[in-house]
């Protein structure tokens, strides 16, 4: 299953714990994928791996849009709403927060 990093202030915001079950998404869709707690990464960014198929791919969140002179995709900077399971599926934790992501390869 895909793994999402998350700072551990991010994370305690939002009741998220290491290897729990969280849910990112946009208005382009969502992803369900494991947290991963880790100080490495700021505290405003998340980062999700593009390197899953099917219904964990990140690029399922990003927008269409491209660099005007290059014609590059952006697939760095896409804004997700995370969400925590807490405990049973479908029962969501009572927060949740957009994060801007400016810093992935997945761009979650």
């Amino acid at each position: 299953m895909a793994r999402l990093q998350v700072h551990p202030a991010t994370a305690a915001r939002l009741g998220v714990v290491d290897g729990g079950e969280v849910e990112v998404g946009n208005a382009q869709g969502t992803v369900t994928c494991v947290a991963e707690v880790t100080g490495d990464i700021r505290p405003d960014t998340v980062f999700l791996p593009f390197h899953f198929p099917g219904a964990q791919r990140a690029n399922l969140l990003t927008l269409g849009i491209t660099d005007p002179v290059s014609g590059m995709p952006e697939f760095k900077r896409t804004t997700v709403r995370v969400r925590a399971f807490e405990g049973t599926p479908g029962f969501w934790a009572a927060g949740s927060v957009s994060v801007p992501s400016t810093r992935t390869d997945a761009h979650a």
